[in-house]
């Protein structure tokens, strides 16, 4: 069994946030730019009575200066409101509050500041330095940060969650705090998000006079710790600034009266605080308003959830890492129990926070037994019998253990309690005590080495015949010129370089022991292949994953080739193994092939037969993809999760998402509902704003960038249903006239409505996407001409009339996209049909012939292959139209379809992107992408159609095209790999189709010709 011991051991003395699974480790340190107090009264009592507001005041900044607030730096003002803005090292600009509150209640309408090492506070603080913060990281436009503080106690660092929201740098979102002598409700556009109950603060419950704060700062400034720039996400590029906070209003209520509040000792409790010409509380809001705390976690209503490898996951609210998946019935609420994985004694309350033994009361078991780990020695959840748990040790610092033969309490990525199971689990309604629980150390076994070779093992079975005194695996993650770090160097992107490598060992350790398979296919028939496992088994005894250079800041939506995709993996038979790579990309590569050296053991466990081993591997082209239509018919998401785990798996590194078309339009527009409303095809066939934030982030998690297609101005009759005056030709019965498919219609070509349109479906869109990647393909294939001869706007067919109209159109759009952010594509057309003059940085993606590429290339331009001939894995599946009887159905028999035979993965091998280019111009052929048009391939088909064959083009991808002696790659040493990646895929619940019976697989080449 694999179980990954101390991987979180951090000795950075940074901020940790109450986040405790390991796809989502916070670091942070306190915002000390914007915080402080001149004098504490808990330490004089020569303090200044505080100023009380003793009533309520809303101030609207559209209307300019208030003098409610007194400004530090220069904060602005215009028609949006007050604006904060960081231009250079130094800039801090703030507001405060002229007034303190007793208890209170705050509201703040604002966009967050964007920038990488830029944060934004909206901070209630005491002169005894107690305080209640919203936070917000300029790096991440989709989470902000809720934390508190008792008498500026930062020993500990276990108070923050982490909140999701939509667009915080683009859109206005009213962010509030309810304070009250007994709980603390913080809420976004009025939904709760969280709570915590004076009970629950452990003594640090914020309780004296507060002032209120707010502003904007650099957290990634050179000068400060190297533990605040990393939790502000990395160094600050000021050259890319300025960067500005904006606050639209604020309300705030006092929910105590008078005029003044002093403190009547140095206690700072808050019954010592005296109101002069007032009373504390007398204010307050009707006993008995206090809210239950929110699960944190839970997700805006219409995402479906993760299904990371492809396992049925109905109840899954957040990414299943590996092969746990979270219960929706997972409560949030239950306090002071003890959870599997913590040190003795600690304990989690319902707000989330972890409770060191000295403040914890007396320990219980779980409070429901529908919430209860399931634990039965017969171990039927896993082959493994075992779970791991991330936990805390008595340092704070994250660690794992284990509970044998069934479920784990763990937390979730906000650092409150879930329950989590494997997907092949039952539930139980056994309870499990807090004693239960004990970390064990792992084992992973290998076969004793002969002079020939090794059998190296990893047991999940019950360990009970084996060694068990033997050394355990250490999985250390070493980042160069550092400290030993638990996943996550402290590169500009700490976050989601933690996030990637923690999932990737999450997945290793789910790919080993649930998703692997039994070669029995790639051995003759009856024959004893499989090693034993005994005592006398050599143990692998640590994995290192070693990253000898930062990540890139761009890590989550990387330019093609900005990130060093190499790895190097040695495993010795002595049971080390070695993984270095320059990025946490190659990391998880070097793990995905780690995994690929192992299959499962008919007994329990598995073993690889190649120890020992050294691989040097990096990738010849930067842009691997695969082309997925989902307009024609409609994916479920569960299929999109599944598409970007199998790419991640072949190292394949980009989902192009063709989501829209001629035929439906599912993309849900906000600004403009009837798009979805009318032009999907069913109700709940349609993608929301937060469905496609999914799987961005899935597919980043996973090294695969989802890349989004608003193919236009063709292929757009779908927009008809809505917006019937923009598009010209639609529907005509000789659809075939003026269009490639039915039905017929295209965007008019000179219209301003239809700019205007546009204009405000990519304002809409386009900041949406650009947290996570840094590609928008604009389409522009297949342009009937005939079309615009029925568009009012234009009223022919001449190139001469539509050639600069096209032009003209095509530079609004990319000027769009370039002023957003973005790297645009086109298809072929634009360029090579049209003649269109395109911005140098325009990607051009080829599809007609290998002719195409070497075009593209020879006008200075970057291309993607993907010949049709070749890569479309559509083709061979005879014509979906019908053919009326006589001269139609003669011309068409047998009716073929345009691009058969099918493609086999013979042929897709054969392919050379770099066909026909000239040598001194390979370097601009970018990758290329396999595409799977969808006129006949739904969710039932989706997989068998598009797997195994596409890995055949990730390996030309990945390897090249040419072996080193400059041959063709041979399909004899390809077939054997490809049915082996097959069954992997099978196991991960991929129903890729078998390229051969075992027959062949089984006797080597007596299939071969």
């Amino acid at each position: 069994m694999l179980l990954f011991k101390d991987l979180f051991a951090m000795s950075s003395p940074m901020r940790l946030m109450t986040i405790a699974t390991i796809s989502a480790l916070l670091l942070a340190q306190p915002t000390v730019q914007q915080t402080y107090s001149s004098c504490n009264p808990t330490e004089s009592t020569d303090c200044a009575a505080d100023t009380a507001l003793g009533t309520s005041v809303k101030v609207d900044f559209t209307n300019g200066k208030s003098d409610d607030f007194t400004a530090q730096d220069t904060p602005t003002y215009d028609s949006n409101g007050v604006s904060f803005t960081v231009a250079k090292s130094g800039d801090a600009p703030t507001l405060v509050s002229a007034w303190y509150i007793m208890f209170g209640k705050v509201d703040i309408t604002m966009k967050a500041a964007p920038g990488v090492g830029i944060v934004s506070s909206v901070v209630l603080q005491s002169d005894d330095l107690d305080e209640i913060d919203w936070e917000w990281v300029g790096g991440d436009g989709y989470q902000v940060q809720s934390n508190y503080y008792g008498k500026g106690q930062t020993t500990t660092y276990d108070r923050a969650a982490l909140h999701n929201v939509t667009d915080c740098q683009t859109a206005w979102h009213t962010y509030t705090v309810q304070w009250t002598d007994a709980q603390i409700v913080w809420q976004i556009d009025g939904t709760t998000v969280r709570a915590m109950d004076y009970a629950d603060a452990d003594g640090q419950y914020p309780q004296t006079p507060m002032q209120l704060k707010f502003g904007v700062w650099s957290g990634g400034d050179p000068s400060n710790p190297a533990g605040t720039i990393a939790w502000a996400g990395g160094d600050t590029n000021y050259a890319d600034g300025p960067y500005t906070m904006i606050v639209q209003s604020i309300s705030a209520t006092d929910y105590s009266t008078g005029t003044k509040y002093t403190y009547g000792n140095e206690s700072g409790d808050w019954q010592s605080i005296e109101s002069t010409g007032g009373s504390v509380n007398g204010n307050a809001p009707a006993s008995g308003t206090n809210v239950a705390s929110p699960a944190i976690t839970s997700t805006s209503g219409g995402t479906e959830p993760y299904a990371g490898t492809h396992a049925d996951c109905s109840t899954c609210t957040t990414p299943g890492t590996g092969g746990w998946t979270v219960s929706a019935s997972s409560s949030a609420t239950v306090t002071n129990t003890d959870y599997p994985g913590l040190q003795s004694g600690w304990t989690v309350s319902g707000s989330g926070k972890v409770i060191p033994p000295s403040a914890a009361p007396s320990t219980s078991q779980l409070a429901s037994s529908t919430l209860s780990p399931a634990v039965s020695s017969a171990g039927y959840c896993s082959a493994s019998g075992y779970s791991v748990i991330t936990s805390y040790d008595d340092q704070g610092f994250l660690t794992t253990a284990t509970l044998a033969a069934g479920v784990s309490t763990g937390w979730d990525e906000q650092g409150l309690p879930t329950t989590l199971y494997p997907s092949n689990c039952q539930k139980s309604s056994i309870s499990l005590a807090a004693g239960a629980v004990s970390k064990v150390t792992v084992m992973a076994v290998t076969q004793a080495v002969t002079a020939s070779s090794g059998h190296v093992l990893l047991p999940t079975a019950d360990t009970t015949s084996v060694n068990t005194t033997t050394a355990g695996v250490a999985i250390n993650y070493k980042v160069a010129n550092q400290s030993t770090y638990g996943y996550g160097s402290q590169s500009s992107n700490t976050s989601w370089s933690t996030k990637i490598v923690t999932n990737a060992v999450e997945r290793t350790y789910d790919t080993l022991f649930t998703k692997n398979f039994i070669p029995w296919k790639f051995h003759p028939r009856f024959s004893d292949f499989e090693p034993a496992l005994t005592s006398n088994s050599t143990y692998v005894k640590t994995i290192t994953l070693f990253q000898n250079a930062s990540d890139p800041a761009t890590i989550m939506k990387p330019t093609a080739g900005s990130v060093d995709e190499s790895y190097t993996l040695d495993m010795l038979v002595s049971g080390e193994v070695t993984i270095t790579a320059a990025s946490s990309i190659g990391l998880l590569y070097g793990l995905t092939t780690f995994t690929q050296l192992f299959f499962e053991c008919n007994g329990g466990g598995v073993y690889s037969t190649l120890a020992p081993v050294h691989i040097t591997d990096a990738p010849k082209f930067p842009w691997r993809g695969l082309n997925v239509d989902t307009s024609r018919t409609f994916k479920p998401m569960s299929d999109m999760y599944a598409m970007v785990d199998a790419l991640s798996y072949n190292k394949m590194n980009r989902l192009h998402w063709h989501i829209t078309d001629s035929q439906s339009w599912p993309l849900e527009i906000p600004s403009m509902p009837e798009l979805a409303d009318k032009g999907a095809y069913a109700s709940f066939q349609k993608y929301s704003p937060a469905d496609v934030q999914a799987l961005q982030e899935y597919g980043a998690l996973l090294g695969v960038e989802v890349v989004m297609e608003i193919d236009n101005p063709g292929h757009t009759s779908s927009i008809a249903f809505a917006y019937p005056d923009l598009i010209a030709a639609f529907n005509e019965a000789d659809w075939s006239s003026y269009a490639s498919e039915p039905p017929s219609g295209t965007l008019k070509l000179n219209s301003t409505a239809v700019y205007d349109f546009l204009e405000k479906l990519l304002d809409d869109l386009l900041p949406r996407l650009k947290p996570l990647t840094s590609y928008f393909h604009l389409g522009g294939d297949e342009v009937n001409m005939n079309a615009y001869t029925l568009d009012n706007t234009v009223g022919t067919n001449s190139s001469a009339v539509l050639q600069p109209l096209m032009q003209k159109y095509m530079d609004r759009n990319v000027q769009q996209v370039l002023a957003a952010g973005f790297v645009p594509l086109v298809w072929e057309e634009m360029l090579l049909d049209w003649n269109l003059t395109l911005p140098s940085e325009t990607i051009v993606q080829t599809w007609l012939s290998d002719a195409s590429v070497a075009e593209t290339v020879a006008k200075g331009h970057k291309a993607l292959a993907g010949n049709y001939n070749y890569w479309y894995l559509d083709c061979g599946q005879g014509q979906w139209l019908d053919f009326y009887p006589g001269t139609s159905s003669a011309e068409y028999w047998p009716y073929a379809d345009y691009c058969s035979p099918r493609h086999n993965w013979r042929l897709m091998y054969s392919y050379d992107p770099l066909g026909g280019v000239p040598d001194n111009s390979t370097h601009l052929v970018l990758g290329g992408e396999a595409h799977i048009w969808s006129e006949q391939t739904d969710t039932v088909n989706l997989d068998q159609m598009v797997w195994p064959r596409t890995c055949a083009a990730g390996e030309v991808l990945w390897s090249g095209a040419k072996d080193a002696s400059a041959q063709n790659r041979s399909q004899i040493s390809a077939s054997p790999r490809l049915s082996e990646m097959r069954e992997r895929l099978v196991a991960r619940g991929i129903r890729a189709e078998p390229i051969q019976m075992p027959y062949c697989t089984q006797n080597g080449t007596q299939c071969a010709l």
